[in-house]
């Protein structure tokens, strides 16, 4: 057979694997470490949580599921790359219409690790655990982020906001190992009195702690 022929064959027979296969093909999960932010069986147990006034809210999973998010590159029609990335997302609704939402996304490249996502009624951050960096913010006042690269994390829009991981928390009684402390500080100008301004969540557990705008906080029983 010739070599033209054997080139256009080879073609055609890469091509035809459309979609659904690649020349090579890649699996992207949690790092060990991090799973227990959203595998952990107490994060889809229900929880109360009481302000300062002493009005408790219940909060219920709303929703949950897992899966591997698909992602691909060609070259001259040809499905060169695929990845199949492992992905967890968690809802929360309370007596009170109050939503909590989390989710994990696993690292995709050497320069970007495992990610979280946090929101709470429409105030959310996401945040990459390996790089301790934090990528951007959603809310309705407005959106930052930062864009990845070869060389890591490039700012598009200066963050304001921070976020921290503590050692631990105490609260009241209870004491929390490896929490997530965002506090947003961008757009305040915006912000009406019950903007969530500090978000706590403790790694296995999920939700313990938010302060609004006018200084109230609620905290989880």
């Amino acid at each position: 057979m010739n070599r033209p022929l054997t080139l256009i064959l080879v073609t055609i027979i890469l091509a035809s694997c459309g979609e659904e296969h690649a020349l090579k093909e890649e699996t992207l999960w949690f790092s060990q470490e991090n799973r227990a932010w959203i595998e952990a069986d107490a994060i889809r147990q229900p929880f109360l949580m009481t302000d300062d006034n002493g009005i408790t809210q219940s909060y219920s999973m709303n929703f949950n599921t897992s899966y591997f998010n698909k992602g691909w590159s060609s070259f001259l029609g040809i499905n060169t790359h695929m990845t199949h990335t492992e992905y967890s997302y968690i809802d929360f609704r309370s007596t009170f219409r109050t939503s909590f939402s989390f989710s994990l996304t696993a690292g995709s490249m050497p320069e970007r690790g495992d990610v979280v996502y946090a929101e709470l009624n429409q105030v959310g951050f996401q945040y990459d655990l390996q790089n301790r960096t934090l990528v951007s913010i959603d809310s309705p006042y407005g959106t930052r982020s930062k864009t990845i690269t070869d060389e890591g994390y490039e700012e598009n829009d200066p963050i304001g906001s921070t976020v921290e991981i503590l050692d631990s928390l105490l609260l009241g009684d209870k004491k929390y190992q490896n929490v997530l402390h965002f506090c947003f500080n961008d757009f305040r100008e915006s912000w009406y009195e019950y903007t969530p301004t500090d978000i706590y969540i403790a790694k296995g557990i999920g939700l313990i702690k938010y302060t609004a705008h006018i200084g109230l906080s609620t905290t989880r029983k």
